[in-house]
């Protein structure tokens, strides 16, 4: 069976809140670039519950402490993933602390031959992931979005073993490449 990955997505459900950010977006980091001094922003948390994990300003994927923790069980460099801090309020569920997932620089992991672009605009319709380049690893992120989070299949069965996975849609990538 070819290997899978998984990319998170929001899931859509009434019950889950929305992170609202009043003010300058472009505090928060795009993924491929550095973070230093990093001044912790303030969030909030409305129309519905906490999750954990929420699409953030500017893109950027937020998990809670408990996915988070799961996910540096599973980081074998700390110099390309970064977990940064941000205060999550809400009147109704109380405040949080939550984390952007931040790399500092994004992953050549894409297998260009079985990735399907559209020609006039080129725009990725699928990427494929290189086989090779993702057999090691559980999580990701490639240059195709500069703040994706792409798991291994290890790491989604523990998630859901966890319970951690309110809030998240997990849409599948496959490694085009793959002989097994």
């Amino acid at each position: 069976m070819e290997p899978v990955f998984y990319e998170f997505y929001p899931k859509n459900s009434r019950r889950i809140g929305l992170l609202q950010f009043y003010g300058n977006e472009d505090l928060f980091p795009l993924s491929g670039n550095a973070v230093k001094d990093w001044d912790i922003p303030t969030i909030n948390l409305e129309d519905g519950e906490y999750a954990h994990y929420f699409f953030g300003p500017g893109g950027n994927p937020v998990v809670s402490e408990e996915l988070k923790e799961l996910l540096e069980q599973y980081v074998e460099d700390f110099s390309i993933i970064n977990f940064l801090p941000i205060n999550i309020v809400s009147n109704e569920y109380g405040d949080k602390i939550y984390y952007i997932v931040h790399f500092n620089r994004n992953m050549d992991v894409i297998d260009e031959a079985s990735t399907v672009y559209v020609s006039s605009t080129g725009s990725i319709i699928k990427v494929s992931l290189d086989y090779n380049k993702v057999k090691n690893q559980d999580i990701i992120n490639t240059s195709r979005l500069k703040n994706d989070l792409i798991i291994s299949s290890r790491i989604k069965k523990e998630m859901v073993k966890k319970k951690l996975n309110s809030g998240i849609e997990f849409l599948p990538i496959y490694c085009g490449n793959y002989e097994g």
